[in-house]
Formats: structure tokens, sequence, C-alpha cells
């Protein structure tokens, strides 16, 4: 396995992008030679859903401060079949446009959801935000349809009990905003466990399995992601009924006052990826 990034050994203090020993990403010891070792993770993948809503924003930002190497690929042009989960610390699973039940225009979407199912099998943690977390659903056996009322904007985000447990979304202890953007809802798959909800989207995030989990909204999402959005759908804002420099001001606004959960829940999702078994 790879060493993916720059340690300090204890001992001597010199930088190495290469460890002459086995060890764990936060637990120092001395070997006999007296240089502490450290296992690096393996990189974290994206999938990228769709080039129109780009950016990692928040979550790229925790990826980068845990020193985990990030790597980024497009479901749409390459082949998710060739990439074995095992050789990624995690998968997360990024949003996008198309309907995740819209097979027949987007067939790449059968190669992300094998690449999750895979990924579950491996042990690999597995995040799905919006679309990904309706293709997770879906490639879990729910149903994914064209909701009543569509969220596009800053939206309350409310907690289920359950979530209090949950080794990621802890983090969301009392409703909290949070961009969102989509039309289409999931169901719960079966065997899953429901843990934040908000009026239009009963189904705002599970957890299946120990490893795996899906997002309706978008953590992720900072104001230089939102402008980037806005600019490539300029007709969004006028779902919200809100000009979009108002709407753009909301977003500045509540990006501040969450910033802290949000940062903590992907904080958590990579703490998980640090102790997975695979």
């Amino acid at each position: 396995m790879p060493w993916r990034v720059s340690i300090t050994c204890t001992y001597c203090a010199r930088r190495s992008r290469q460890c002459t020993k086995r060890g764990f990403v936060g637990r120092f010891r001395i070997d006999g030679s007296q240089h502490a070792t450290v296992r690096a993770m393996r990189p974290l993948l994206i999938i990228e859903q769709d080039a129109k809503l780009p950016g990692h924003g928040l979550l790229g930002d925790r990826i980068d401060h845990a020193g985990i190497e990030r790597i980024s690929t497009d479901a749409w042009s390459d082949d998710l079949r060739a990439l074995n989960p095992s050789d990624y610390s995690a998968i997360v699973t990024m949003g996008g446009n198309p309907s995740a039940f819209d097979i027949e225009t987007y067939p790449w979407l059968l190669g992300v959801e094998d690449l999750m199912l895979r990924a579950i099998a491996a042990k690999t943690p597995v995040l799905g935000v919006c679309l990904g977390g309706q293709v997770l659903a879906r490639a879990l056996g729910a149903e994914v349809s064209i909701g009543d009322v569509g969220e596009y904007g800053w939206y309350e985000i409310s907690p289920t009990p359950e979530a209090a447990n949950d080794p990621v979304l802890a983090a969301l202890r009392t409703p909290s905003g949070s961009l969102s953007w989509h039309r289409d809802v999931f169901e719960l798959p079966e065997g899953a466990t429901l843990l934040a909800s908000s009026p239009a989207a009963p189904n705002q995030a599970f957890r299946f399995g120990a490893l795996a989990w899906g997002l309706q909204f978008h953590p992720e999402v900072e104001p230089d992601v939102f402008d980037l959005w806005q600019s490539n759908h300029p007709g969004a804002a006028e779902v919200t009924g809100l000009t979009p420099e108002v709407l753009k001001a909301t977003v500045i606004k509540g990006c501040a006052e969450s910033r802290a959960w949000r940062s903590e829940l992907f904080d958590r999702f990579l703490a998980v990826a640090r102790e997975a078994p695979s």
C-alpha cells in the first residue's frame, strides 16, 4: 500500500513520504531504530455526478485539514467498474441534476450504484450527498421519485432521536439549517435508520448498516460553491420566490451560522473512515 501523506518522525523531526514500518494514523510509536512511524490513510474517493454542480466546499476543507488525499472521478465518463473500493479510506458520492431513476438517459448511474454496493460489502465507508444519497437509497432497493415540493435554498433539517447515537449525524443536535437543492426524494431503504427529516422531505438522512450514510441536503455547500451553482442554474432562485441577491444573502448568513455542525458532521465521517476495518 503506498504512503500518500508526508509524516513527521517524533524522534528526529525529519519529514518523509515513506514510512519504514506500518503503524496507524494518530497513534505514534517508537520502533527499534528510535523512529516514530505512522501509517497514512488511503486516499478518499469523490464521485462527481454533474459538471454543472461542482465544488467540494466544506467537505474538501475538512478532508484537507485532516491531511487526507482526495481523488475525484467523473461518473459519466470514467469506468467505475475498474475501481476497487478497498483502495480508498472512504467514498463520497456528490450531487447532480439527473434523477437517480432515469437510467435510460444516464446509464452510468448503474455504475455508481454498483460501486456503492461493492463499497458496503468491502466495509469501505460511504457517504451519498443529495443525488448521491438518492442513488444509494435506490441501490439498496428503495424508491426514488419526484417530490411534491422541491427544496431550493436554505432549509431547516431536524434530527430524529436516533441521530443522537449515530457516529456521523450526532453532529446535528438540534434543528439546523443547510442548503438543499433537489426536487426528487428517496424512500427509506429496508433496514435503514432514519436520522433527519424536514417538512418537504421527511427522509433527509439515513444510515444503512454501520458504514453507509445517505443525505438529501448539501452540508458541503459554502457561498463560493453556491455562486457557481447559481451561475450555472440562473432560474433556481425563482423557485424560492426570492431574488438572486436575497437568496445569496440568506445562504451566506446560513453558512456562517451552521458551519460548526456541518464541519463536525464531516469530521465525524472522516473519523469513521480512519477507524474502518477495510
